[in-house]
């Protein structure tokens, strides 16, 4: 998997590629320790300001920001 994102990022650069990281079990974090997801935003389903609901967002540690992913998706 991580072959496939160095191809992404060439063309698209870092702000247009996030990472959805899927397990078969919710206690499963091993992904977490994988080094290349610190380098791309990550796909998450929790509460963002200003939305009632929960949504599916962007976030972006590094920056403590998220945005709606409709939006970025859009953008």
């Amino acid at each position: 998997m991580p072959w496939e994102l160095g191809i992404a990022d060439q063309g698209k650069g870092l702000g247009k590629v996030a990472v959805l990281p899927t397990v078969e079990s919710q206690t499963d974090v091993t992904w977490s320790s994988w080094e290349y997801l610190g380098l791309y935003d990550r796909i998450v389903w929790g509460d963002l300001e200003g939305k009632e609901k929960p949504v599916w967002m962007v976030l972006d540690e590094r920056e403590n920001t998220a945005t709606e992913l409709s939006k970025w998706l859009r953008s």
